[in-house]
């Protein structure tokens, strides 16, 4: 292990380059492969354990000395990843958060394009979403019901924004996310017969009354505005989740949550299904 003091140091410049401007640095349309900073414990890990190449890995001597972390420190030793040692004052001007974890790693990361996707399955779509907390919570939604694809298109906030990354906490290393403009979506959707159906407050159709029948592409718009007419123009329908109190409306990632459970409910989960 080696120490570090100085924010001349190399990978301390390269940290702070990333976290001035992580959007230069991210995968994005025209460059799917970039690089990213993950922090803490568990999000660095999870993204080892998932075969996501470490470029730079820093700690502080705080947690090195701490026991309940050394089982990470031996992991991380184990995968060939070589560690730095920090203290915290430079730790906290590399951090994202007020109150750092301890350890911050640059992660290489590669999004993939609709040709490198199963058409054959149920696809989540971000069309506008803004907030990055919002995407990273509808991608650690889709991991947990097992879904596997998040396709962000064109104007929607990057997935890889460092805000998304830590509401996913560490889910962006179990799905395949999916970086596409949105007249390259509806091409392939019609190249191969998969229903665009969208979400809405007003939709056509309830949630809960709603015959699931994958291939289908689940569109979830921005905040403010919804889905996009483009899209809207060659969806083939739009589903809501019915309030049955006084709330106005619920945020996108609620009703992601809610959504995604009931279609896998009622399409393909041995659990629900009795088959467990």
């Amino acid at each position: 292990m080696k120490k570090i003091s100085s924010k001349e140091n190399v990978i301390i410049k390269k940290l702070l380059k990333i976290k001035r401007n992580p959007e230069k640095f991210a995968p994005r349309l025209g460059k799917l492969t970039g690089e990213v900073l993950l922090e803490g414990p568990n999000v660095v890990f999870t993204a080892i354990s998932a075969g996501i190449k470490i470029k730079a890995i820093l700690i502080t001597e705080k947690l090195l000395q701490n026991k309940k972390n050394h089982h990470v420190i031996d992991k991380i030793l184990k995968k060939g990843i070589s560690i730095n040692i920090m203290d915290m004052s430079l730790m906290k001007k590399l951090s994202e958060t007020v109150n750092p974890q301890g350890i911050i790693a640059i992660a290489k990361i590669t999004a993939f394009t609709l040709q490198q996707i199963s058409s054959k399955n149920i696809l989540v779509v971000s069309d506008g979403i803004q907030d990055p907390a919002n995407a990273g919570m509808i991608i650690r939604i889709l991991d947990a019901v097992g879904i596997n694809f998040f396709i962000s298109l064109k104007g929607s906030v990057n997935p890889y924004n460092p805000k998304a990354l830590r509401a996913s906490a560490g889910s962006h290393f179990h799905i395949n996310i999916v970086l596409s403009d949105k007249q390259e979506f509806i091409n392939w959707c019609k190249k191969y017969k998969i229903k665009i159906i969208f979400t809405s407050a007003d939709g056509q159709v309830d949630i809960f009354e709603w015959n699931v029948k994958p291939p289908l592409a689940l569109i979830f718009g921005n905040e403010a505005i919804g889905i996009s007419e483009q899209i809207k123009n060659f969806s083939d329908f739009s589903v809501k989740v019915p309030i049955f109190g006084k709330a106005e409306s619920l945020n996108v990632a609620a009703s992601a949550a809610v959504i995604l459970y009931e279609i896998i409910k009622k399409s393909c989960c041995p659990y629900f299904n009795g088959q467990q």
